[in-house]
């Protein structure tokens, strides 16, 4: 019995009224709730990246190769390097890499100048973007819970993309590469498309595909989106020539930001052959052998995020890498199976197994590096595809059925909800204790502007030098050169009948001053072995020691004068 039955009318009106206003209230809080808690992650993440921006990372060679085009571009106005200049006129129309990003990079030059700050800020509003469109995709897919869920895993879970502190947005984040930038124009795609998911339109197709085409024009990751999305359109409940209409819209709206790329070119065909066989990349898209090879080199791309090669045969080495191993051996083949399972009737779980189980199986057979840096377009879905399924293991009934009773199943409940809540604490725990470490040593990190003010002074004004890429912003007065060069210049593949011996490409590089770094050292491991017996004996003959500056983080640099 109610005992709201015994009640008079105007006592039982007065509860109702209590009653509904604790509702609305409690309402009211979950509605704070959950912007309350996105807020939270946002300064996690921010609080990662911000502090000693300049510093923390360590820059990396791709940094000062992106800031060297970008900064041209917005200071002169020419889409060229200095960096390469006199290899295929590179100083003048930059082919190396896919321009959107560079664009971006050098509308915000405009206005805050150039430097390695002001470039890594750019990363730093792309993830962000990134965070809050995953958040956006995961609650029209799976519901709030799953959305708030989805932005935390992209900000704990540690899965070792790089090698700096494992975390997806804060080592991308706060630094200047062309991933990161792709991926929140590939998710506004997918959530575009997430809309309407019975009936897809025309303007959704199109504005789609014209994000898919921007994502690929800042990188080639990009490109693998369109599949994914074309196979969904397919799939959906629509008359055949509908859907074969939309599939048309997506793939030309995606090949529309290409068409003035396209034009720009044809204007140097001959140039951007040239510094297109610079790109490490295989494409022999035609041989049956290359997929052989992709697939059986895939396990290597990995062993940064696993730390694993084999079965373990310590407790230390089972218990390693935690996260990154029950997300990506347990997580992710099972969610992928979920994902199948229920896209059966569910579209917009439909929609994500396609770009999931797609781009892992696009990286696996196209991108011959085998980088784990590249899986950051997967990460994303990824985030979105564990909560998914550990609320729809929460609520598993024993009959298969997906419920919130779960009275009758003692046993089964808090097994299913001690599994779950025993890897997302994992995932927390780990992520939180390396977001904390990561904050406490920002301070320490070493000096880029130190190593760049020590170099200055002992290579005099109006001297040109040659080094690695990470060492032209700090040098971009001194007429800086890249070491790779030496690498493309002696290598006939890349330079075809452009091509000399060590001799002759030091005296194209023409630089007063050599930098050897570490990692310029490693660069030179390129050369050929008879290649780089000449190079010792071009360096026994034509340089000079100056001075080694020690760093912790990037010396010792010796500094040789080149007669």
């Amino acid at each position: 019995m109610d005992y709201n039955d015994l009640a008079p009318d105007a006592t039982r009106a007065r509860l109702g009224q209590d009653m509904s206003s604790s509702g609305a209230l409690s309402a009211s809080n979950r509605r704070w709730l959950q912007p309350l808690a996105l807020l939270l992650l946002v300064l996690i993440y921010l609080a990662t990246v911000l502090p000693n921006l300049a510093n923390d990372p360590i820059v990396g060679g791709d940094e000062g190769w992106i800031i060297s085009a970008s900064a041209k571009l917005a200071g002169q106005g020419v889409f060229g390097s200095d960096l390469f200049a006199g290899f295929y006129d590179a100083e003048d129309h930059y082919y190396f890499n896919l321009p959107l990003h560079h664009i971006v990079l050098a509308g915000v030059f405009e206005v805050t100048g150039s430097g390695i700050v002001e470039a890594r800020l750019a990363s730093v509003v792309f993830g962000l973007l990134a965070l809050l469109l995953t958040y956006a995709l995961g609650r029209k897919i799976a519901g709030p819970g799953a959305g708030l869920l989805a932005a935390a895993l992209l900000v704990l879970l540690r899965l070792n993309l790089t090698p700096f502190s494992g975390l997806t947005l804060t080592d991308l984040g706060a630094t200047v590469r062309y991933d990161l930038i792709a991926v929140p124009y590939g998710i506004a795609a997918v959530l575009i498309l997430s809309r309407s998911p019975f009936e897809v339109r025309l303007w959704q197709a199109a504005v789609a595909g014209l994000l898919v085409g921007l994502a690929a024009l800042t990188q080639f990751i990009g490109a693998f989106f369109v599949l994914p999305l074309a196979l969904y359109v397919m799939t959906l409940l629509m008359p055949l020539g509908r859907r074969l209409l939309l599939t048309t819209v997506l793939g030309l709206a995606m090949l529309a930001p290409f068409l003035p790329y396209g034009l720009y070119i044809a204007a140097d065909l001959d140039d951007f052959r040239g510094q297109a066989r610079a790109v490490e990349q295989e494409a022999d898209l035609l041989s049956p052998a290359f997929y052989v090879r992709q697939l059986r080199d895939e396990p290597d791309r990995y062993n940064l995020g696993l730390d694993f090669d084999g079965i373990p045969s310590t407790a230390e080495e089972a218990l390693r890498r935690p996260s990154a191993r029950l997300a990506l051996l347990v997580a992710l083949p099972i969610a992928a199976v979920y994902l199948v399972s229920m896209g059966r009737s569910d579209p917009r779980r439909r929609l994500l197994a396609f770009v999931l189980i797609g781009l892992v199986v696009q990286l696996a057979l196209f991108e011959s590096t085998k980088r784990f840096v590249y899986w950051v377009v997967v990460v994303p879905f990824l985030c979105i595809a564990i909560p998914d399924l550990a609320i729809a293991v929460w609520r598993l009934h024993p009959s298969g059925k997906l419920t919130r009773d779960w009275s009758d199943v003692p046993l089964l409940r808090w097994l299913a909800k001690g599994a779950v809540g025993g890897i997302l604490a994992v995932v927390a725990i780990e992520g939180l204790a390396v977001a904390a470490k990561d904050v406490r040593d920002a301070p320490d990190a070493p000096g880029y502007a130190d190593v760049g003010s020590r170099l200055r002074e002992a290579i005099p004004d109006g001297s040109s030098a040659a080094g690695d890429n990470r060492l032209w912003p700090a040098l971009r007065d001194r007429d800086y050169r890249s070491l790779h060069l030496l690498f493309y210049y002696t290598n006939p593949d890349i330079s075809r009948d452009r091509t000399t011996d060590v001799f002759g490409a030091m005296d194209r590089i023409g630089a007063d001053y050599l930098l050897l770094s570490p990692l310029g050292r490693d660069i030179l491991t390129r050369l050929s072995p008879d290649h780089a017996a000449e190079f010792e004996r071009y360096m026994s003959e034509r340089a000079e020691l100056v001075t080694t500056i020690d760093n912790a983080a990037y010396g010792p640099i010796e500094v040789y004068r080149l007669r």
